[in-house]
């Protein structure tokens, strides 16, 4: 899912890969690519805001894996 929300997002239609990167967090909520697709799916649909939540939390998320890589 995640590969193919990268393929509508680079060669397809940017704006159908939100669904992709979607699902992908439903199953997977830590996914921190399909978090990032679907902040810059957002960004180009001009949803600042929520893109904004979107990269924040992908910042978050990204500061607790690393925090538990060394672990």
């Amino acid at each position: 899912m995640l590969s193919l929300g990268n393929l509508y997002m680079n060669a397809v239609d940017p704006k159908s890969s939100y669904k992709y990167y979607f699902n992908v967090l439903q199953d997977h909520v830590r996914n921190l690519y399909a978090a990032n697709g679907l902040g810059i799916i957002c960004a180009k649909k001009e949803e600042f805001e929520s893109a904004k939540q979107i990269f924040n939390k992908v910042i978050l998320l990204t500061h607790v894996v690393c925090a538990t890589d060394h672990v």
